[in-house]
């Protein structure tokens, strides 16, 4: 597998394939599964879920309980849930966190491939969650789904969205971030 391969590979959608060849008789005759054991890794397969996997950071991103994660995680797949930000290339859903992120820009950003999130100032700690696709920030430095970007209050960097998935992440931005000028805070309507 290439390096390329590598980081476009999201490891819970490598074991779906894994289990739907098995199931579908990719493994030798020997050792085929019996229907109750097919019906069982379908079941276990199925991509409802699929994101459950990073309900601890994003419960303690969020400030809240590992089942409102979980549940708040289910809405990435929500088309409803979205609607377009004031930066027309990216996609928002709102999200409420509990007291330490009372006043912080909280939600979730998908950002198709190629689109570059610009230059911008923070004005508090900035976390970025990613969790799916990837990212790379202004520094060369690459994140992948799972891992965390954190910059603090004063820096400033932009990304890009590498090739793959769209980047969906999880953001928590304490105090707001400047973009050309133009100051974005929590209680914006525009974001």
């Amino acid at each position: 597998m290439s390096r390329w391969e590598r980081d476009l590979s999201d490891p819970f959608l490598d074991e779906v394939e894994d289990a739907e060849a098995l199931v579908n008789g990719a493994a030798p005759a020997a050792a085929a599964p019996d229907a109750a054991l097919r019906a069982a890794l379908l079941g276990a397969a199925r991509l409802e879920g699929r994101f459950a996997r990073f309900a601890e950071m994003t419960a303690r991103l969020l400030d809240v309980d590992e089942e409102r994660a979980r549940a708040t995680l289910e809405r990435i797949d929500d088309p409803s849930a979205w609607y377009t930000s004031a930066l027309d290339f990216m996609d928002l859903v709102d999200l409420t966190g509990g007291p330490k992120v009372a006043q912080a820009i909280t939600g979730f950003a998908r950002i198709q491939p190629g689109a570059v999130f610009p230059e911008h100032e923070h004005h508090g700690e900035e976390n970025i969650f990613v969790i799916q696709g990837s990212m790379e920030d202004s520094e060369g430095r690459v994140f992948r789904a799972g891992e965390l970007a954190t910059m603090p209050e004063g820096s400033s960097h932009h990304f890009s969205v590498r090739a793959g998935p769209d980047l969906v992440y999880l953001l928590v931005v304490q105090n707001g971030i400047s973009i050309a000028g133009q100051r974005y805070n929590y209680d914006d309507p525009r974001v």
